[in-house]
């Protein structure tokens, strides 16, 4: 389910913004990440926890690859054409598949992802502030059989696994 109507219109921006991403809301701030500037997102600080990257890719805070957020509130500036069409983001994103699975990296451990359900990540039950409700994982681990010299290993989890957001020092 999208935009509402089937008008030629509607089905042409349908296409232009089948991709709605962080970097479209109100609250996106491309340097979150930098030391000194603070995040306006309402599920991440993307100091501590962040999205993960692709690989061969640098940080973008989301901009223009995540899934977006119950919080999610559209620029309009950026994507003038969306406004007379919006309908509210849960129009937008419809029924959530309770599988379906987005990465994150913790700033203590940047070299594995951690998956949490899209579901809790949309409504913001997948951190109570000092822990995350992880249901798999994925790192690179060096492999001398592999013709990169590493493979991945995946783990996923029928519970969720708390894991905590900083090491207690």
């Amino acid at each position: 389910m999208f935009f509402g109507t089937g008008s030629d219109e509607v089905e042409r921006l349908r296409d232009e913004f089948s991709c709605i991403t962080c970097g479209m809301c109100k609250h996106f701030k491309v340097r979150a990440d930098i030391d000194g500037e603070d995040s306006n997102c309402k599920r991440l600080d993307h100091k501590k926890v962040r999205f993960h990257e692709p690989w061969f890719k640098s940080y973008d805070c989301g901009q223009f690859g995540q899934k977006i957020c119950g919080d999610f509130n559209p620029d309009f500036s950026s994507a003038p054409a969306l406004e007379k069409l919006w309908l509210g983001i849960d129009a937008y994103v419809g029924e959530i598949p309770d599988k379906e699975l987005i990465g994150l990296r913790l700033k203590r451990d940047p070299d594995k992802i951690y998956r949490v359900k899209y579901k809790e990540f949309y409504d913001g039950s997948f951190s109570d502030g000092k822990t995350i409700r992880v249901f798999g994982t994925f790192e690179q681990k060096r492999s001398p059989k592999s013709p990169t010299g590493y493979m991945g290993v995946t783990k996923r989890f029928d519970e969720p696994v708390l894991v905590p957001i900083d090491i207690e020092a």
